[in-house]
């Protein structure tokens, strides 16, 4: 029999989260304060756990004293303080403090548990990460000691995930810990991670993260002229990680319309699709590829002011350009006529042009930007308005002032 002494001088230190070195324990018993302090840290009456056994003692603040056989450990349930995340942001210690021997049963442990994980990554068709359990020993955080008896713990996924194995042993203190493999074909961004203690019964859930390579997407122009008036092209690259099968890749937008919605591809392969802009305002775009998906792509739909502006100028030199020739084939022109109907005219052409009809004849470089638009507009006034009184004599005789043309 070992006499714990005043292991729970550590317990007390553990309740608010800091580490007390003290000597070694000697003793065979914990009694007198030791015990008024272990059920003062702890936030239930701690029990004392035979693990060859199926009764669990309560250790009562009335009992002066209570002794520590082989194969036996006590539990004490302290509060859940929040991890620290700037210190270990993978870490989680658990809410429990145990006393237990060594297995020469030269001393008593004062041990935490606490459970570390790897952040599970897309690799063989799986997100696939890792979670280690681990015993810290109060009094000497770096020695690793073999256990009396091992501690158990169970650890279970929800949402399908599975965990290789799920029992897990812990013999020692300290490093090194012991791991488990966790695999889940499809995941979110976060896995539910249950650790179940068999000395308590009560699972402790961690969100273990899902790092999710993402589909690369990039637009040509973010900011383009809304109402119909421009598109852009989408660059979609998918991650290596996806491998060399062929994968369908689906493209969404808030407001316009991806051409064409889908892809196949395959990982590290580059795909584009075109976008046409809807209205004004903000759009998003989304790329998703089964357990892949791109970050929301923003794209700007802006008033056509700029387009507009182009437009008219052009129609007013068509419009002039278009009178002047009127007159010098000795026709008479009306003047607001004349710069209405070609301004009117320029938009028409200029909006055709803009969303891929050709109406002009002429090939317009898609760099080209306001200037293409002030060609095509001056064009729809030049070629249009003649085109249009010969085909309408009503309008002839509304650009030649009231005459008959």
């Amino acid at each position: 029999m070992r006499r714990v002494g005043t292991a729970a001088a550590a317990i007390i230190s553990m309740a608010v989260g800091g580490f007390v070195l003290l000597e070694p324990l000697n003793a065979q018993v914990v009694s007198g304060k030791a015990a008024a302090r272990l059920n003062a840290a702890a936030v239930r009456p701690p029990v004392i756990v035979r693990m060859s056994a199926t009764t669990v003692d309560t250790v009562h603040a009335r009992v002066d004293s209570a002794r520590l056989r082989r194969g036996e450990v006590i539990v004490a349930r302290i509060p859940d303080v929040a991890p620290t995340r700037a210190v270990a942001p993978n870490r989680r210690f658990l809410p429990l403090l145990l006393v237990t021997g060594d297995a020469k049963g030269e001393q008593a442990l004062t041990l935490r548990p606490y459970v570390d994980w790897e952040e599970l990554r897309f690799s063989g068709g799986a997100f696939r990460g890792e979670v280690v359990l681990a015993l810290i020993d109060t009094l000497k955080p770096e020695r690793s000691d073999s256990l009396d008896t091992p501690i158990w713990f169970r650890v279970s996924a929800v949402g399908g995930a599975t965990v290789t194995p799920r029992d897990i042993q812990v013999r020692h203190a300290s490093l090194p810990p012991v791991s488990a493999r966790i695999t889940a074909t499809t995941a979110g961004d976060s896995v539910r991670v249950r650790v179940l203690p068999a000395l308590t019964g009560e699972p402790i859930e961690v969100l273990i993260p899902v790092s999710r390579p993402g589909i690369q997407l990039k637009a040509t122009t973010s900011t383009l002229p809304g109402f119909g008036l421009a598109q852009t092209d989408l660059k979609v690259t998918l991650p290596v990680e996806a491998g060399r099968t062929r994968r369908d890749v689906t493209l969404s937008a808030r407001l316009g319309t991806p051409e064409p919605s889908g892809l196949t591809l395959r990982g590290d392969s580059v795909g584009s699709v075109k976008i046409r802009s809807t209205g004004v305002g903000r759009d998003t775009v989304f790329a998703t590829s089964g357990p892949f998906k791109s970050n929301p792509l923003e794209l700007t739909y802006a008033a056509p002011v700029s387009f507009l502006i182009a437009a008219v100028l052009g129609g007013l030199v068509g419009s002039f350009v278009a009178a002047s020739g009127a007159k010098r084939r000795g026709g008479r022109t009306s003047k607001p006529a004349y710069f209405v109907s070609g301004i009117a005219s320029a938009l028409l052409f200029a909006v055709m042009t803009a969303i891929g009809v050709n109406v002009t004849g002429v090939d317009v470089p898609p760099g080209a930007a306001e200037a293409g638009v002030f060609v095509v507009a001056s064009l729809g006034a030049i070629l249009g308005l003649p085109g249009l009184a010969r085909a309408l004599p009503k309008f002839g005789e509304l650009l030649a002032g009231g005459e008959k043309r």
